[in-house]
């Protein structure tokens, strides 16, 4: 069964919130127009 993540902005599978994150150079990072989305922002908004 796949876990799933409630936050006040809705509903989000962990599997695909764990696909947009990255490793590069031993950091985990995850792109602004990601975390946009989950947040339900614009990326300006992040910055």
């Amino acid at each position: 069964m796949m876990e799933v993540k409630e936050n006040k902005l809705g509903i989000y599978e962990a599997s695909s919130i764990q696909r947009k994150i990255f490793t590069i150079r031993g950091a985990q990072i995850m792109l602004d127009r990601d975390l946009a989305e989950l947040y339900q922002v614009k990326a300006i908004r992040l910055r």
